[in-house]
């Protein structure tokens, strides 16, 4: 959840030979470090709870030690098994054929699919619609906040917007929650950090759209167990009424394996565009 680049930027530098003596005593240096093998010999290390792309590219690029490499990834049952709730979860999958034409491809078939879907939606007695849009990344949050605040096409919709820059207690949050839940917004815009690093419990949610599923599964039993099931509790829609949303490509496998599981995943990757789970 923080800046990416240091990482990389970290890892770029390390055995690298210094541009200056500093009095060394090179006598005392090994032959394999001055001719840079260093890098080579060097045991890495690393930690995490789930294997990201972002791993993918460090031991593919600066794990080169002479004696192997190996990486351990685990299988998964998948979190669609953990909601407790007997809700319709339809995963949506678009094509695109490159990594960088993801997140073109996936704003257009959002504006293309999602969006006639929640026009669609039957408005409730209580005019309380209840879309939370959840959103991994930061850049595709701004992106889909300017298309509600500029397109026509949208222009019938409220919204508000959950981001990590600002706290709980601040007016901006406490206000977008407020008018969520009342029905003066009928869609929430939710980020990736802001789960993270705040834990919301968004009250009034009766449908989820996942603009990317997100890399932690635990995020995905979360929303759709906790606010979902919260809705649900309160009698605000009853359990087959609420739905689930997902878009995803072929680039987003390790987080649909996480979800869906392991079995699942390789045969959502190959034929068919829609999947339904309950």
């Amino acid at each position: 959840m923080q800046n990416w680049e240091h990482v990389t930027f970290v890892m770029s530098h390390l055995n690298l030979s210094p541009t200056e003596a500093h009095g060394c005593d090179f006598s005392r240096v090994r032959m394999w470090s001055l001719d840079d093998n260093a890098k080579h010999l060097r045991q890495t290390i690393v930690l995490s709870s789930f294997l990201t792309p972002e791993i993918n590219s460090l031991f593919n690029t600066y794990m080169t030690n002479a004696f192997g490499k190996v990486k351990y990834q685990p299988e998964y049952d998948g979190s669609i098994l953990t909601t407790g709730l007997p809700i319709k979860q339809t995963f949506s999958k678009f094509h695109c054929p490159t990594v960088q034409s993801d997140p073109d491809a996936r704003f257009k078939f959002f504006t293309a699919t999602l969006i006639p879907w929640i026009l669609r939606c039957p408005r409730p007695p209580d005019g309380a619609l209840g879309i939370l849009i959840f959103i991994p990344s930061y850049f595709d949050f701004v992106r889909v906040r300017n298309y509600f605040s500029t397109s026509p096409t949208v222009s019938s919709i409220a919204f508000g917007a959950i981001t990590e820059n600002n706290s709980p207690r601040e007016p901006e949050t406490r206000r977008a929650r407020a008018h969520f839940v009342s029905g003066k917004h009928s869609v929430l815009l939710y980020t990736s950090r802001a789960h993270h690093f705040y834990r919301y419990i968004i009250k009034g949610v009766k449908s989820v759209v996942l603009y990317q599923l997100p890399d932690n599964p635990i995020f995905y039993r979360e929303i759709v167990s906790g606010f979902l099931g919260a809705s649900v509790t309160a009698r605000r829609i009853a359990g087959e009424e609420g739905r689930v949303r997902a878009l995803f490509s072929k680039w987003d496998a390790l987080r649909l394996e996480r979800i869906v599981g392991t079995n699942r995943v390789r045969s959502m990757l190959g034929t068919g565009d829609t999947f339904d789970f309950v």
